[in-house]
């Protein structure tokens, strides 16, 4: 998905920059954050609707939405940065982002140190590409006891219609979170609000 849809994201964000001229890289981010975590909002609101009979083919028809919600922003955000870089390094990226706190502890085990606020200049600095295969088997592990947790949240929501609103939230907050991730991680600044 990463190789494919850089070129197309790429002209989704010049086409954003268009319209908006003149404002700087971290609000055109937040932008694309807004409205793909809005999007992601809806699609955690309609997975929701169906309540307990619908959840075992809305949960994942939800986490692969999802995921390629909070992907292609996360590729949006990069290309805003002026790092549309090759699909091996985007993979990277997209990893560490979507684990979040989880790759900080993944890269301590094996003995690299970075910062509060991971940044992309730590990650490049320090790690080969050797050190991340091994990262990137210990995320897809956090990742995954992620999605258990978010499987029991969906559980929680199973009455129909009261699961819509809290598919959105959930979803909504999720997706906002990793883009303010990846704002961070490809840009100075130490703190995003909006």
């Amino acid at each position: 998905m990463i190789a494919s849809a850089s070129p197309r994201i790429g002209l989704y964000v010049e086409r954003i920059r268009l319209r908006h001229p003149g404002i700087g890289e971290v609000e055109l981010a937040t932008r694309i954050i807004r409205r793909k975590a809005f999007k992601n909002g809806l699609v955690g609101a309609a997975t929701g609707l169906g309540g307990f009979a619908t959840m075992p083919v809305m949960v994942p028809a939800d986490l692969l939405a999802s995921w390629r919600i909070q992907i292609a922003m996360i590729i949006a955000i990069a290309h805003v940065f002026g790092r549309a870089i090759d699909p091996t390094e985007l993979k990277t990226d997209v990893l560490v982002l979507l684990a979040g706190g989880t790759a900080k502890e993944a890269l301590k085990r094996l003995g690299i140190e970075v910062s509060k606020t991971m940044t992309r200049k730590a990650v490049q600095k320090e790690i080969s590409q050797e050190v991340m295969a091994k990262v990137w088997v210990n995320l897809g592990r956090k990742i995954a006891a992620r999605l258990g947790r978010k499987s029991v949240t969906r559980f929680r929501r199973s009455a129909p219609l009261i699961g819509a609103p809290i598919g959105f939230a959930f979803d909504w907050y999720a997706t906002r979170e990793i883009g303010r991730r990846a704002i961070r991680y490809y840009s100075s600044e130490p703190d995003i609000q909006g």
